[in-house]
């Protein structure tokens, strides 16, 4: 990847700029603000590399997850809830290679209320199709905020690389719940629990399927699962997010600074990999240099929704 991006033509290197001058770095966290700051989180990245073992333990403990597959932002997002989850949970991200875009539309209306299985195209794909995410994102930089090594090859060769460890696997949809850092402490808390609203995400009510069994046999209230409480003492080597669901969680903090503190761990520790911001420094200064002809884009989802439109129009 390091390699073939220096010949990467003028055209896709322009699109590759306007795809980073679209990234935009949102994470998507509700707050309350509380009293007791418990688990007191730190305000920055360290400045060296830490191990983030168990603490009673001398082997790594891994974490890990189902990409969801489709977009960039879609992979984007559910890499950032990762390493928020690694940090919080002390454990090694083991974070899979990333996906092109296109192959995940094929699948898109095959399943009822089913839009996001863009993770089962992810899993057809072979290693010559994806690209390691250290080629993408700068993981010396990462490093210093927790333990993380990029996988390469495809998802089943990953799974497989694997399979001689122990295994927790956790499936949470946003069309049943919602994820919070820990259980309320105290009246206040609890009480501010109760008033946490729900919105159900009709699109992912098709996945996990042990959790749509109770949903469906209890009285359809959301559930509320707490981070630190569930996973926090894991013994198995490996915990697994299964089916794309770290993408378009709700994922709530009990305290305001403490999410604050997240979103710093996104902003300061996850960014483009310098070869990545090369490229895209050259594309501006051929755009603003002084002979440059100026340069004019649309970008044009048509292909992600029904439209009375056809190719030809939008070709004119």
């Amino acid at each position: 990847m390091s390699q073939s991006l220096k010949h990467i033509p003028l055209l896709q290197t322009v699109l590759l700029l306007l795809l980073l001058l679209s990234t935009v770095c949102l994470l998507q966290f509700s707050t309350d603000t509380q009293t007791i700051r418990t688990p007191t989180l730190p305000d920055k990245p360290t400045e060296t590399s830490q191990t983030h073992k168990h603490p009673t333990q001398s082997r790594d403990r891994f974490l890990s997850y189902q990409p969801p597959g489709n977009g960039w932002n879609n992979q984007r997002i559910a890499l950032e809830h990762a390493v928020v989850f690694s940090r919080l949970l002390n454990r090694t991200l083991l974070v899979p290679p990333m996906a092109p875009h296109l192959p995940g539309k094929r699948y898109r209306g095959q399943g009822p209320n089913d839009p996001y299985t863009g993770y089962k195209v992810y899993n057809e794909l072979s290693s010559d199709q994806l690209i390691p995410m250290d080629s993408i994102i700068d993981f010396t930089r990462l490093s210093q905020l927790i333990q993380v090594r990029a996988s390469t090859g495809s998802h089943p060769e990953f799974l497989r690389s694997l399979s001689g460890l122990s295994w927790s696997r956790v499936c949470h949809s946003s069309g049943y719940g919602l994820w919070m850092d820990r259980s309320p402490r105290g009246e206040r808390e609890e009480e501010m629990v109760s008033f946490q609203t729900f919105h159900v995400m009709s699109d992912w009510l098709s996945k996990c399927s042990e959790e749509r069994k109770e949903f469906e046999r209890g009285v359809k209230r959301p559930f509320l699962r707490f981070l630190l409480d569930e996973l926090s003492e894991t013994e198995e080597d490996i915990i697994y997010f299964e089916e794309g669901t770290l993408f378009g969680i709700d994922f709530r903090f009990q305290e305001l600074q403490d999410a604050v503190t997240a979103q710093t761990w996104i902003a300061e520790s996850i960014k483009y990999h310098p070869q990545i911001v090369h490229i895209a420094d050259n594309v501006e200064r051929y755009l603003l240099a002084e002979n440059a002809k100026g340069y004019n884009a649309v970008h044009v989802r048509r292909n992600d929704r029904n439209s009375k439109y056809s190719k030809e129009f939008w070709l004119k």
